[in-house]
Formats: structure tokens, sequence, C-alpha cells
């Protein structure tokens, strides 16, 4: 029966987490190309756009830039596993990226939080349960805004995100946060593991994980390697044990080749800017838009009046806390009981908790230099150990009550997270909102690219707009540009050279008249051209 259970939360959240994404990367009945979202469609052509250069070329250069210059300030290790798995495999790389791969995500984060939660209680119950409240669990965003009005707060809409946080279930947005997540979930596995039966083996691997989790997802690695120092040290002070420690300094020094290989610390990183998150939690227009909060900040700075400062914030943080966890904040009667244990708590159980306690602090403390709202991202790693607490918790409380009344608890419990659930969930049933379409004509085009240009080749497009945004061409035809990428090139703070040299130009038919100077001047051919779009080649 747990077998059942288990199994069926894990194809829900197959199905919850990745129908929406399965969506993109398909063609319609007329051949065009459609992606779901214009949220989805940016991150995802950045990373098939990263895909596409490591297929030809690793480590990889700054395909928006020409190519001139290494790429930097990105972590890239998840897309170079896509890239490999790519060149072994019948599968296209759309069709690896948007079904196949976020499918086996989704059942390894849920294979990891069943194994996760069993060890900690033993309760096979409990984990096949944990699946389902870690990654459907959400918070009290989701609520009706006129809840919040009582509050003193105006926020004009729900959304899960409301209150600064990504919930797991939207999250396959962004594959590899997913991957960070599982990647947490058995390094604490692997020390358990170690605990249990001494094999350094088990570190051995977990160092390897922890190293190179900074170029999967830098957030992971940066909320992990002091989680996995603190337990090391936890472990040789109560058991006399310096291997942890040991393997966590290997793998720190792993993490800390890649960081100095692939990171400008002038342009990516974390700067200083304690409670951030809270000002733009409380007064953004499309978070609870409450601007008093601005306006009684700056009167309490401005007279020097502290105390109330402090009960203004702790005002906030109570919100942040309690909106973003939702009924998972019950996951604190685990947290209690865990640390009642004292001296008695295990190094795996250590690095459970400071990591968890890490990623929810550096968003509190800290925002990200470039894209200062990315920040966000670490709070996912504390959501899913409140998930996993929080269901710990309930079996503890329903464990004193009969059979009929642990499952009426429980049903309840599955019914509110679905109901909390509900506008996420009943997109999945909806058609795409905001299709963004690549016409049938445009796909020829850049097939013939593809196809009958050298990888190594550089093309110029157009700097409009939509070219700026979206890597659409990079991530399709698999070759570098030149004017294309340009707000990709400021996040990892990379410049296109004045110099750059390309090969080639690409233009859809309305562009091609405002560049026939360009044309003229720099010798180009037509070498292939349609309704819809043309390609030209320099003439030797």
């Amino acid at each position: 029966m747990v077998f059942i259970i288990a199994v069926l939360f894990t194809l829900l959240s197959v199905w919850a987490q990745g129908s929406e994404i399965a969506r993109s990367g398909l063609r319609d009945q007329e051949g065009n190309l459609l992606f779901n979202g214009y949220v989805l469609f940016h991150d995802s052509n950045v990373h098939l756009s990263l895909i596409a250069e490591m297929r030809h070329r690793f480590p990889p250069t700054n395909f928006a830039a020409g190519g001139t210059t290494p790429l930097k300030n990105y972590h890239y290790l998840f897309d170079a596993g896509v890239a490999l798995i790519s060149k072994v495999s019948p599968f296209s790389v759309l069709d690896l990226y948007f079904r196949i791969i976020p499918a086996v995500i989704s059942v390894s984060l849920a294979a990891a939080v069943y194994f996760t939660t069993k060890r900690l209680t033993g309760n096979t119950l409990c984990a096949a349960t944990a699946i389902f409240f870690t990654i459907f669990g959400t918070g009290f965003g989701t609520l009706d805004p006129s809840f919040w009005y009582r509050f003193g707060l105006h926020p004009n809409h729900s959304a899960s995100n409301l209150f600064m946080t990504d919930q797991l279930l939207g999250m396959m947005v962004n594959p590899q946060a997913l991957v960070g997540l599982i990647l947490f979930l058995v390094i604490f596995l692997l020390l358990s593991k170690y605990q249990e039966t001494g094999r350094v083996g088990n570190l051995v691997l977990m160092a390897l994980l922890l190293g190179l989790s900074f170029g999967i997802k830098a957030y992971g690695g940066i909320v992990m390697l002091p989680a996995v120092l603190l337990a090391g040290v936890w472990q040789l002070i109560f058991r006399r044990d310096q291997k942890i420690l040991w393997f966590g300094i290997f793998g720190g020094i792993v993490m800390g080749i890649w960081f100095f290989l692939t990171i400008d610390r002038g342009v990516a990183g974390l700067q200083f800017a304690p409670f951030w998150l809270l000002d733009k939690m409380m007064i953004d227009l499309d978070r609870l838009n409450t601007p008093r909060f601005l306006i009684a900040r700056d009167q309490y700075l401005l007279i020097h009046s502290y105390w109330r400062l402090i009960i203004l914030y702790s005002y906030a943080l109570l919100f942040y806390l309690v909106g973003s966890l939702g009924i998972r904040l019950m996951g604190i009667i685990s947290l209690v009981a865990i640390l009642k244990k004292t001296t008695k708590i295990t190094a795996a159980e250590a690095f459970l908790l400071c990591a968890g306690f890490i990623s929810l602090l550096i968003p509190l403390f800290f925002n990200q230099m470039k894209k200062a709202y990315d920040v966000v991202q670490f709070t996912p790693y504390f959501t899913t150990l409140m998930g996993i607490m929080f269901t710990v918790a309930v079996f503890k409380i329903i464990s004193v009550g009969t059979g009929k009344s642990k499952a009426l608890l429980l049903g309840l419990l599955v019914i509110f997270v679905l109901w909390s659930d509900r506008e996420e969930l009943s997109s999945r049933w909806q058609p795409n909102r905001e299709p963004i379409v690549i016409p049938r004509k445009v796909l020829a085009a850049v097939d013939y690219v593809k196809t009958k240009t050298p990888p190594s080749a550089v093309f110029y497009l157009p700097p409009n707009d939509f070219n700026r945004r979206y890597l659409w061409f990079s991530s399709l035809a698999e070759r570098r540009t030149i004017g294309a990428g340009e707000d990709f090139n400021q996040q990892v703070g990379a410049v296109t050279p004045p110099s750059a040299n390309y090969d080639y130009l690409f233009f859809l038919r309305p562009e091609a008249i405002d560049f026939a100077k360009m044309v003229e001047a720099g010798r180009f051919k037509i070498v292939f051209e349609n309704e819809s779009a043309l390609v030209f080649e320099r003439e030797n």
C-alpha cells in the first residue's frame, strides 16, 4: 500500500511539475514551433543556447558575444550534461530539455524526499506522504487578496510567490534549481550512510557532488559548502571523527577551483543588503503593496527610534515566514524535536539544519549584484526542509489517533494543499496563455543555418528588442551571434568587442531593408532566402 501511495504521489508530481514545460518546444499542425510563456521562453533559451554551444566545444565560449571570450559568471554543468546526453542518445535537445529530463528530475526529487524522510523517521508511510507535502506544499500567498487587508496589507493579486519565495511546484521553469535540491538531499543521505556504515566511499562521493554543486546551481553550492563544514566540525567535536571535515574541505577546494576559473567577483556575487528582501516584499506593487511600511521605516530611521524599527521588521519577518511557508510552518515542531537531541544530533542532521537555515538567512541579509531579485533562489532549500519537517510533525501528532482519524486528517490536509495550489494546477489544463511562435518559414532558414554552415560560424542579428532579450537563434541554430543576446551579456558582465568578426547575416524579411548598406559594404551574398528570412554569407 505504501509503495502505491509513493508511486501515485510521484506520478502526480511528474505531471504537476512538468506538464507546463512539456508543452514548449513542440510544433503545431502548420509546422510552427511553440513555447509556453515568456518567462519559460527566456530562461529555456539561455540554457538551450548553452547546450548548443557545448555540443560543439567545451569549455563554452560566450556565444552571445561572438565566441571571442570564455563564458564567465554562469553555472553550466547541468547544461553540459544535457549536451553530452544529446550527443549519445537518439532524442532531440528539445525533447530532452522540455520533456524527458524534467520527468527524470521530478522522479529523482520525489525519491530523494522519500529516502530522506525515511532516514529521519524510519516510517515508510510518512516518507511516501512527504513526497506530496514537500513538492505540493505552498505558502499563503494563494489566499484571496482581501484576506490580507485586515492585516494592513494590500496585495493586488494572489500568487504562490507573493511572499518572495519560489515554491517547488512551479520551479521546473528552471530545472537545474531542482537538481540543486536533489543534491542537497543526496548529500544528507551520503552523510547519514557514512555514519551508519563507516564507509569512506560515501564521503568521496559527497565531496565530489559538493565540489560540482556550484557549477550545477551556484545557489546550492553556496548553501551546502558551509553546511557540510559545520557538520564536519560537529562530528569532530562530539564524535572525534575528522573525516567529514576533511572531505568537506576537499569538496570546498574543488568548488573554489571552479569558482576562480568561471566567476568574476566584480560582476557576479552577493552584496550586503540587510532586509532588502523584506522591504521589497512589503512595498512592491506586485507583492504586498504596502507603501506605509516604507514611510514608517524612514520615519523611525529619521528619529532614531530603533526599537520601533525592530518591531516593524519583526512584523515583516513574521509575514514573510508565515506567508512563504503556509501550513509547513508546523514543521517547527520537528525542528525543535531534533534540536532537543543536543549533542546526540548526527552530522547528517546538522548538515540538513544548517543548510536550511543558511538558505533562509542569506536572502534576508544579501541580494545579488546584477539581478538582485534572483536571491530568492536560495530559499527553496529551506522550504524543502520545512516540507519534510511538516510531514514528520503531522505523523507525530496523528500517532496518538486511530486509523480512521489518521486517514481523515491526512485526507483533509491533502485537500487543503490541493486547494491552495488550485491556480497553479489549473494552468496545467489551460492552453498556452502567452504562446511564443517561431514561424515555419523562419525555422526553415534556421535549419539551413544549422545544417549548411560550419559550427564555428558567427552570425550577426539585428539588435532589436526581441533579439536582445531572447536567445532564440543561438539555441535553435546552434551558432554564435553578435548583436543578439545583449541582455545576457550584461548579466554575465561581457562586452562584445568592437572588432568582433562575423561571417554571416541573418535577417527577417522586414529587417533586411534597414541593413542593405551593411550587406553592400561588407560584400555579403545571399545563400538562403524565403518569404520570411534571408541568410547572407561574406564573400571571400
